[in-house]
């Protein structure tokens, strides 16, 4: 039996099976470097959510710590009425939350 016509076909196939073998190699090393890339990235991304949850925990525990307030040494019981008191404790309490509001928003 002559198989001689099957040659230039065998060839051709034993060529593209060569170019696909190159092609997939070519894929392989391009997912593993993609891979990587993206591992970093990941990495890096869940470490500043961590450093963000970290900075959160710190100013709630320290929100609820008691806060003792120093009154100034010329405070006089006459010279500034209670009601004033409060209304300056209340806006620095403000000013904290707009800043751990801004917090969230970045």
């Amino acid at each position: 039996m002559d198989t001689s016509f099957l040659q230039p076909y065998l060839d051709q196939w034993k060529t593209r099976v060569h170019q696909l073998e190159a092609e997939i190699s070519f894929w392989k090393s391009s997912y593993a470097s993609l891979q990587l890339a993206y591992q970093e990235q990941i990495k890096d991304m869940n470490k500043s959510n961590d450093e963000k949850f970290d900075r959160v925990m710190f100013y709630f525990e320290e929100s609820r710590k008691p806060q003792v307030q120093q009154l100034p040494p010329s405070f006089d019981s006459s010279s500034q009425p209670v009601s004033s008191i409060i209304q300056e404790k209340k806006s620095v309490d403000l000013k904290k939350k707009g800043w751990i509001f801004e917090f969230y928003r970045r």
